[in-house]
């Protein structure tokens, strides 16, 4: 009889199991895999799609890139208040940050307020800024339904390198992430894979609500700096995005590690070129 030992995630105590069957190691396994994800969970936003594809199309890229950008300055369970340095953002931090001028910016927050995307609440003799935790949630007991993880540390870094459109064209791929495959597709929540859809470029440009070849130049661009791949069937291009950026698993499997090995090659090419 086989003994494991594991540290509960809820009181850090080591605790025996004593493993009598296959299953029984299986189930083990699989629930370190489980409590490893749940201590790493601070260091995930999570991203409800349903929410985020109500407002999809109504949002340009630059609008959408705006908002992708606030979201590295989310802070845990701080509320969705937009922080740094341990002081609230103003509207010239967030000029700042976007690179526009006030009256710009002022512009891009009216309409992501317009979309409850954003909200801002008078403290002292300047706004704070919050992200509405209905599309956006960085700690805090997390809503129904299904939701995308989005690495922080990953995603801020890889949007700092991005301008606003492209930052804006990554937001809009979010939805359309499956859960188990990392496939951009029309019905993301799928489970059968003989009937998932994958998206073409010309599907993805419909969805997202711009033309072919701003869709494409945009894509083009993120696959560069790693954060999606293609794959080429009959003259159709699919898009598979880096499980590092963006997760919806409980757990990490053999598939997750060989798509994050692609990655790794994919980005040791771009790098000789």
């Amino acid at each position: 009889m086989a003994i494991r030992k594991y540290a509960d995630v809820k009181t850090g105590e080591i605790v025996e199991f004593r493993i009598q069957t296959e299953q029984e190691k299986r189930y083990l396994e699989r629930r370190q895999q489980i409590d490893t994800y749940k201590q790493k969970g601070k260091y995930f936003i999570a991203c409800y799609p349903q929410e985020l594809r109500k407002i999809n199309h109504e949002l340009t890229l630059i609008e959408a890139g705006a908002a992708m950008r606030l979201l590295g300055y989310l802070r845990w369970n701080k509320g969705g208040k937009l922080i740094d340095k341990d002081e609230p953002l103003a509207l010239k931090d967030l000029a700042k940050i976007l690179g526009k001028g006030t009256t710009a910016t002022k512009a891009i927050l009216k309409r992501l307020e317009s979309f409850g995307l954003i909200s801002k609440s008078r403290e002292g003799r300047a706004n704070a800024f919050f992200i509405n935790p209905q599309f956006f949630q960085f700690g805090g007991k997390l809503g129904s339904g299904y939701f995308t993880k989005l690495y922080s540390v990953k995603s801020r870094n890889v949007v700092n390198e991005l301008t606003l459109q492209e930052a804006g064209m990554l937001w809009k791929v979010i939805p359309y992430f499956h859960y188990e495959n990392y496939y951009l597709c029309e019905n993301p929540d799928e489970s059968n894979p003989s009937v998932i859809r994958h998206m073409t470029r010309e599907e993805l440009a419909e969805h997202v609500g711009h033309n072919r070849d701003t869709v494409t130049k945009l894509m083009n661009t993120l696959k560069r700096k790693g954060t999606i791949m293609t794959t080429d069937t009959r003259g159709c291009k699919r898009y598979i995005i880096n499980p590092d950026l963006m997760y919806r698993k409980d757990y990490e499997d053999d598939y997750t590690r060989s798509v994050r090995e692609l990655f790794k090659q994919h980005e040791a090419i771009e790098a000789i070129h």
